[in-house]
């Protein structure tokens, strides 16, 4: 199996500039799409590797808009911006310069894994 490649010439994760530009789009859009990030064989790999560590992976359903943001009883209930979808997901990935730049874009120092008081620092 190769390595996994991640476009960080167009993506790169560990520039400061290029965390504050990220972090800004995040605060101005609500969300953060990072176009060919990881190529498709990558993504699959990375399924693959993530296959056998499944039961380690802490799963959550939630329901929200698509901003992840309260709904606005201002706007009609079928306003986009009102309508719930339902999400699921089992959260396992463990690399540090992909965490460090979250920390970045985030604004954040520090994450904790579930059932574990030992933090992930920046």
């Amino acid at each position: 199996m190769t390595t996994p490649r991640l476009d960080t010439i167009r993506h790169p994760i560990t520039d400061d500039a290029y965390i504050a530009d990220c972090r800004t789009r995040l605060d101005r859009d609500g969300a953060l799409v990072l176009p060919g990030f990881a190529a498709v064989d990558t993504i699959d790999q990375i399924i693959a590797q993530s296959a056998p560590h499944e039961s380690d992976a802490f799963y959550a359903e939630t329901t929200h808009n698509v901003y992840l943001t309260p709904s606005d009883p201002t706007l009609a209930s079928d306003h986009s911006f009102n309508r719930q979808i339902e999400s699921s997901k089992g959260p396992i990935a463990d690399d540090a310069s992909f965490r460090s730049f979250l920390f970045g874009v985030l604004g954040i120092d520090e994450v904790h894994r579930y059932a574990d008081a030992t933090p992930f620092t920046a």
